[in-house]
């Protein structure tokens, strides 16, 4: 059951009960991934719909020579891939912990999406979010400075686990190594470490045992610049 699907998408949209059983019923079969596990690889031939049920991913794309960049973090209740027309994949899927994913069909989702209207519009909005939370990265990894960078990951991560109720009270899972970081915002683990030693030296951010505790909210969205305007939620969900 897509209960995090759900919840994603209305906090954009208020859905009905029959829409609400439709999605239910849309992704069935489930599979689990180990920390470290390909969920998917760059030019994979496409499987139907994924969405993931709990757990934490990253999309990337890689060079040559092993090289990577992570280009957005998918969270409980994120499609793995918007492209439900396209035969292959452009992007790889890594799973950061254990991460829980499900399937169904695309033609079946489409079909459903296109006699629901609030599914409809619950979907247009979540590829809006994931458009505008890349133009975001693209502006962290081009213009912010190394602590921004991390600050507004984490500011990004507890926004959007919070709107879909898996984050309180300021702290969260966060099963992301410092690489898998250094990977994320363009730098190495080496500067992503000093960084994050800052962060806690100022009482802003602890992170033990893959638990993120931001200890004063304001003072870390202040130094990240972070507006969550970007996220498109809607008022009830910030």
């Amino acid at each position: 059951m897509p209960i995090s699907f759900i919840r994603r998408l209305e906090s954009f949209v208020q859905l009905s009960e029959h829409e609400r059983r439709s999605l239910n019923r849309a992704f069935e079969g489930r599979r689990t991934y180990g920390p470290g596990a390909d969920i998917l690889r760059e030019h994979d031939e496409r499987l139907g719909m994924g969405v993931v049920l709990s757990g934490v991913a990253g999309r990337y794309r890689s060079l040559g020579d092993g090289q990577r960049q992570f280009v957005g973090y998918l969270l409980p209740g994120d499609l793995l891939y918007f492209g439900a027309l396209s035969e292959r994949v452009d992007c790889g899927v890594k799973a950061f912990g254990s991460t829980v994913v499900a399937r169904g069909s695309a033609q079946e989702f489409m079909a459903l999406s296109a006699q629901n209207a609030g599914i409809a519009l619950g979907l247009w909005k979540a590829i809006i979010q994931d458009l505008s939370i890349s133009r975001e990265w693209t502006l962290n990894v081009g213009r912010r400075n190394a602590e921004q960078r991390i600050a507004h990951l984490i500011c990004e991560q507890y926004t959007r686990l919070s709107a879909i109720g898996a984050a309180e009270n300021n702290r969260f899972v966060m099963p992301i190594t410092q690489r898998d970081i250094a990977d994320s915002a363009g730098l190495t683990t080496v500067h992503v470490n000093r960084v994050l030693q800052r962060l806690k030296r100022d009482e802003l951010v602890r992170i033990e045992n893959g638990v993120c505790t931001i200890q004063d909210w304001a003072a870390l969205a202040d130094r990240a610049k972070f507006d969550p305007f970007y996220l498109h939620l809607s008022r009830s969900a910030l």
